[in-house]
């Protein structure tokens, strides 16, 4: 892993654990009282009901966590001529926001998935990635192309519309074998549960390509455990580690003529 790039903007600085609660696709609180800091700060004014909406909480929750937000030292004021409407003292307090290696993939794999021109903004798209790629690390910079090279989305929803299924929930496993992958040339180590096995199976795995087949997400590999082209389910997957490059494998590429086998 390697450190985030800074960025200047007007919002306070706290200390943050990356992460979603995957079981009901919540913020966890240590990334949700940041990000609502952030949110607050970046608006003239809101309401507890912006807060229950936009961060999918209860009331409840919501003035608790105004109340944290508080107690970081954010002067939070009723709005005048307004009810339940608030608005925060000295928002244009500039400081320095780091944006971590997983927060810059998510917004290029996201330029990745949009790739519908009717959508405003998105026909610069290929600018602002190279503007994106100009102001990371060269190793992080090398990580997304290599990213791009593997990575297929597809931008076809259910209903045929032409428009990439945002609401398609990916398994838990795809973020971690994308972070694993880029950073480790291609290389990991899974542990993999065919159908109806009670066991892991594990596989050191060189990355060809990452894809999407009727909703579902696959990995196709050179399996270098077993010496031969493998496309595994991402849903299947338990686990993803490094893999130790010494040494590295002689046989990185399959020979054309073996098929590919599905697990």
């Amino acid at each position: 892993m390697i450190d985030g790039f800074k960025m200047q903007f007007t919002m306070p600085l706290l200390d943050e654990d990356s992460g979603y609660d995957f079981d009901d696709g919540r913020l966890k609180k240590s990334v949700r009282i940041p990000t609502e800091i952030r949110y607050v700060t970046n608006r003239d004014s809101f309401t507890i009901g912006d807060l229950m909406t936009v961060f999918n909480i209860s009331r409840q929750t919501a003035v608790r966590d105004l109340h944290d937000i508080e107690s970081q030292g954010i002067t939070v004021m009723p709005q005048a001529g307004y009810r339940d409407r608030y608005t925060v003292k000295n928002r244009k307090n500039s400081l320095t926001v780091q944006l971590h290696q997983d927060e810059i993939a998510a917004i290029f794999v996201s330029f990745l998935a949009s790739s519908n021109d009717n959508l405003p903004y998105l026909k610069s798209r290929q600018s602002l990635v190279e503007k994106l790629l100009s102001n990371v690390p060269e190793k992080q910079r090398h990580a997304l192309l290599s990213l791009q090279q593997v990575l297929t989305i597809s931008n076809e929803s259910h209903a045929d519309t032409g428009w990439f299924a945002v609401s398609d929930k990916a398994p838990v496993m795809l973020a971690p074998l994308i972070d694993e992958i880029s950073y480790g040339m291609g290389f990991a180590t899974i542990m993999y549960r065919k159908k109806f096995a009670t066991n892991d199976e594990q596989h050191h795995i060189y990355v060809r390509r990452i894809f999407q087949q009727s909703s579902l997400w696959y990995v196709d590999t050179w399996d270098l455990t077993r010496q031969a082209k493998r496309t595994f389910r991402v849903d299947r997957i338990q686990s993803v580690a490094a893999y130790d490059l010494s040494p590295v494998p002689e046989l990185m590429t399959p020979p054309s003529a073996l098929e590919t086998t599905f697990d």
